[in-house]
């Protein structure tokens, strides 16, 4: 069971982000590829996405005591729909993460033979990493793991999808530290869309001359160039600069350009 379930997508400060941020998962995870409109290999698996990348179903907002929302997504240019808090902390994850380059949610149908049974299934997301691996990602509360049925078809999928050139994987948000949420919804709502080449270069030359600094350090240093909070956000979510995700991002965090990590 324990496969299943990824209890922390970030690491601490470390040396190699792209083998620690999300250990467990990149151990298994096959080369992918890009998603087409149908996969299809004879009768056990059919994944069907939708052709203009859109979601495949609407929304779900029907019921009053559902929360739903959009969330504005730096990494796809647009916005994300989320369904549930579960679902939001699970896309906020993906935005901070730095091994996430891209994500697409309620991306396809996925057909599968469980028990004898033809079912169809609506993964929550499917995540294209810096390696250029692919993920199908659902988010769930810890609740989950009660339902036999949930958890049968987790294993079903995280069987059969690597032969398709995808992996499968359930992650609780629950199972998070509340730190490591806090950080990452203060990086998604604070960094900027877009920056120049030129001031990545700066904030780049400046960290290698100083190694290891606090953020409001750097950001005096960095003031006459007018550079904010904004971009050092935005190059964490991007892993240029590297911070200890399992403390509270604050103005006296320690942040490291990724070289000298």
């Amino acid at each position: 069971m324990q496969s299943l379930i990824i209890k922390s997508i970030f690491p601490e400060l470390s040396r190699e982000h792209s083998a620690t941020l999300l250990p467990d998962l990149l151990s298994e995870i096959h080369i992918g590829t890009f998603p087409g409109l149908i996969c299809n290999r004879g009768e056990e698996l059919q994944i069907e996405f939708s052709k203009d990348g859109s979601p495949v179903r609407k929304v779900n907002n029907r019921s009053n005591f559902r929360v739903t929302g959009f969330l504005p997504s730096n990494k796809n240019g647009n916005i994300q729909p989320y369904e549930s808090p579960i679902e939001l902390s699970g896309l906020l994850y993906l935005e901070a993460s730095p091994i996430v380059k891209s994500y697409q949610v309620q991306p396809a149908y996925i057909g599968y033979i469980l028990d004898g049974k033809r079912h169809t299934h609506v993964p929550d997301v499917i995540a294209e990493l810096v390696n250029g691996q692919m993920v199908f990602i659902e988010f769930k509360d810890i609740g989950y793991l009660n339902d036999s049925h949930l958890v049968s078809r987790s294993e079903h999928l995280r069987r059969t999808l690597p032969a398709y050139g995808y992996s499968y994987f359930v992650v609780i948000p629950d199972q998070m530290p509340a730190i490591l949420q806090a950080n990452c919804e203060e990086l998604t709502r604070k960094a900027v869309k877009k920056f120049s080449a030129e001031t990545r270069e700066n904030i780049r030359a400046v960290m290698t001359r100083l190694g290891m600094v606090s953020l409001k350090s750097l950001l005096d240093i960095l003031s006459p160039l007018k550079i904010s909070k904004g971009e050092l956000f935005a190059l964490i979510c991007r892993g240029d600069i590297q911070i200890n995700w399992v403390m509270p991002l604050t103005n006296e965090s320690l942040l490291i350009w990724k070289e000298q990590a």
